[in-house]
């Protein structure tokens, strides 16, 4: 019968108990080892792209109409302050520019008339009815902004009513 109770069996019998199928050697200082995956094992990597982001809103932006969500300007010019103009349904008012800020696409009501008898309305310049030659001559009236946007509104002489109002300035 044999006897197990030798230091050589039992350290040899931890060696065997504590060894695996493959051998490595080591020759040098340890460094991790990048294998690139033959398709057999799962990506444990990042997760997906959850798609969310902010827009920062950089000056870049160059394009016609504001994105979604975006805030934009409108001017009313009010030429020599000879209209009443009210915007989005404030308050009456004879100042020479009203400005509000609005979500891109929002429609704005306007409504204007002459500040005196001095004056007749005349018309609005840049909103929804301006398209023809004798602009937009409904004194309640509309504008969509969709970027930043400048009207106005023309309230000429009483005695000359058909005397036209320059362009609005940018």
């Amino acid at each position: 019968m044999r006897n197990f109770n030798s230091p050589f069996v039992l350290a040899a019998s931890l060696l065997v108990g504590c060894s695996s199928t493959t051998s490595t050697s080591d020759s040098g200082p340890d460094s991790q080892v990048v294998v690139p995956d033959a398709g057999t094992n799962a990506d444990t990597g990042t997760p997906p792209d959850t798609g969310t982001s902010t827009d920062t809103g950089t000056s870049s932006d160059t394009g016609a109409t504001s994105e979604a969500g975006a805030n934009v300007k409108l001017t009313v010019q009010n030429y020599l302050v000879w209209c009443t103009v009210s915007v989005q349904g404030g308050a009456s008012s004879t100042a020479a520019t009203q400005s509000v800020t609005v979500p891109a696409g929002t429609v704005v009501n306007l409504t204007a008339d002459k500040a005196n008898d001095t004056f007749v309305w005349g018309y609005w310049v840049g909103t929804a009815g301006d398209n023809t030659h004798a602009h937009d001559t409904k004194k309640a009236t509309t504008v969509t902004v969709t970027k930043d946007t400048v009207v106005q509104a023309c309230c000429p002489f009483a005695n000359s009513p058909n005397t036209p109002c320059p362009p609005p300035t940018p």
